[in-house]
């Protein structure tokens, strides 16, 4: 099991994930990419889950300190994702990689790769209105599919979670609030 904490939560990945780390504070974001591209972003965690590569950004009201739009906050979780794509794979080419960087590299090289994103959100960013025209429609799918269309570049398995809407056996992780 690995635990990484992440704004004022603790994140517990069972033993069916690989090689998560906390990518944002990885020696090389921290050294190499923030070195040549100042404004460069990473999302918080990157891990392998049954031969799936998951990028997982954390949303949660103590860190939130601009007031941003919902079509600028995932613009910036898209150039996160892409920041993140572009250290793996230049990593990899320049011949410096770890072993995490290595298993990633082979997921996103292989023909189909299996490409997750999750955003982990603990805040209430915006109050979406019932949809008119689907009744079964909730503001979580809505701000998904939002999302979605963002990412749909690199993949359509795009999720939204939040400790109130998580089940644990669906990604193999627990989150708590750190009290």
């Amino acid at each position: 099991m690995v635990q990484i904490q992440e704004s004022n939560l603790t994140f517990n990945f069972d033993d069916s994930w690989k090689y998560v780390i906390k990518f944002d504070e990885s020696i090389f974001y921290q050294k190499i990419m923030m070195k040549y591209l100042q404004e460069s972003k990473a999302v918080d965690f990157v891990g392998i889950k049954n031969n799936s590569l998951y990028f997982i950004e954390v949303k949660h009201q103590e860190n939130e300190n601009t007031i941003l739009n919902l079509d600028e906050k995932f613009n910036k979780i898209g150039q996160k994702i892409r920041d993140s794509l572009a250290l793996i794979i230049g990593i990899n080419c320049i011949g410096k990689a770890s072993e995490e960087f290595l298993e990633y590299k082979k997921i996103l090289c292989c023909n189909s790769p299996d490409i997750r994103i999750i955003l982990w959100n603990e805040n209430d960013w915006v109050q979406i209105a019932p949809s008119k025209t689907r009744k079964n429609s909730t503001p979580n799918n809505r701000l998904t599919n939002r999302l979605k269309k963002k990412l749909l570049w690199l993949t359509n398995s795009v999720f939204i979670n939040s400790i109130e809407q998580h089940n644990p056996e669906t990604f193999g992780f627990t989150v708590e609030p750190i009290t």
